[in-house]
C-alpha cells in the first residue's frame, strides 16, 4: 500500500455509452474544466433528444493534452462519424482495475503521483485515469479507475 492511498480492485461498467474528445488549451488542466465540460456534454445530448441515464466519466492522462468525456444512454444510437472530432458511441465500457481510488474532497489535490507509484511497484505505467463523478448529497466525490498499460 502507497501511505496515504489505498487502493483496490474494482470494475467500471457503463452500456450505450457516447462519448467526445476535448482538446485542452494551452495551460488548461482537465481538472479544471471537467465539470463545465461534462455539464455541456450532457446538456448537448438531451437538447437533442437523448437520455443520459449514468455519470459524467473523463478518460485522461495527467499531463497529457486531450481528455475524453463520457456518459451512458438509455439506449443505443447510431453516429456514422466516428472520428475524434465528433461523438463516439460504444456499445459497453468495461475497465477492470486493480488500483481504483475514491477521491472524496475535490478541494484537495488528486494524488496522481502515488497512484502512479503504486502502478510502476507493478512494472507497468499507466495508460489512462477513468474519472467518475458522482454528485453525492450536493457533493461532488471522484472515482478514480486507473488503467496501466497492457503487458504482452
Amino acid at each position: 500500500m502507497v501511505e496515504g492511498v489505498v487502493v483496490r480492485p474494482r470494475v467500471l461498467q457503463l452500456r450505450d455509452v457516447v462519448s467526445h474528445t476535448v482538446t485542452l488549451s494551452e495551460g488548461e488542466s482537465a481538472l479544471d474544466v471537467m465539470d463545465a465540460v461534462g455539464s455541456y456534454f450532457k446538456s448537448v445530448l438531451m437538447q437533442n433528444g437523448y437520455y443520459t441515464s449514468g455519470p459524467i466519466v473523463f478518460s485522461y492522462l495527467p499531463g497529457g493534452d486531450r481528455f475524453t468525456v463520457m456518459t451512458s444512454l438509455g439506449n443505443e444510437v447510431n453516429i456514422v462519424d466516428d472520428s475524434e472530432q465528433s461523438f463516439g458511441f460504444l456499445k459497453e465500457l468495461r475497465v477492470e482495475s486493480d488500483y481504483f481510488y475514491r477521491h472524496c474532497d475535490v478541494a484537495e489535490p488528486i494524488p496522481y503521483d502515488l497512484l502512479f507509484e503504486k502502478v510502476s511497484e507493478s512494472g507497468r505505467a499507466v495508460s489512462t485515469v477513468y474519472h467518475v463523478v458522482l454528485d453525492v448529497f450536493g457533493d461532488v466525490m471522484l472515482d478514480l479507475y486507473v488503467e496501466p498499460e497492457q503487458t504482452s
